[in-house]
Order: structure tokens, then C-alpha cells, then sequence
């Protein structure tokens, strides 16, 4: 059973977008959605393979800002959450894909 995500949640995910679009060259690939199933709600940032170094960025820092902001977010709102970033085919000590 899934669980729909709350407004808050929606809306946060909505404003990530916005940032993670900024970033990636495949726009329309850039994806974040809220999975209300697991506890906390986790946003799932997805984007095109070819992309995946511009959103973990140099030392993993666009994907600990996305984390802050996020963690930022939530302890102003209240409200627990997970950022999880569905990368799996990307190896990032070869810079390709797996």
C-alpha cells in the first residue's frame, strides 16, 4: 500500500526539482519524488545516468547540500525525511556507468 505524501513533503520536492533541473543537462529526466511508504519519508532524486556527476558533485558536496537543505527543511517544518539518490548504474571512482 502506498501512502500519499503530505502537501509539505509534495511542495518541498517540488522546490528541489527546481534546484536539481539548474543542474543536470537532461532536464526532462530530472526527477524527486516522496516515498511515504518508508519511515521517514524518503526523497528519491533520479536523473539521467550522464548526469549523476553534476548531482553528487566534486567530494560529494551537491549531494550533501541537497541533504542540508533538506534536513534544514524538515527540522523547520517538523517533520522527519530521508534524501536518497537513485544511482545504482553510476561506478563514481570510473566515471561510468556500470
Amino acid at each position: 500500500m502506498i501512502l500519499k505524501a503530505s502537501p509539505a513533503y509534495e511542495r518541498w520536492a517540488f522546490r528541489l526539482e527546481k534546484i536539481l533541473v539548474g543542474i543536470v543537462a537532461h532536464h526532462a529526466e530530472a526527477r524527486v519524488t516522496v516515498d511515504s511508504a518508508v519511515s521517514p519519508p524518503a526523497f528519491t532524486i533520479s536523473v539521467h545516468p550522464d548526469d549523476i556527476r553534476h548531482v553528487v558533485g566534486r567530494e560529494n558536496k551537491t549531494i550533501e547540500a541537497f541533504g542540508t537543505l533538506t534536513r534544514a527543511w524538515c527540522f523547520r517544518q517538523q517533520l522527519p525525511a530521508t534524501v536518497v539518490v537513485a544511482a545504482a548504474t553510476f561506478n563514481p571512482l570510473t566515471r561510468s556507468r556500470l
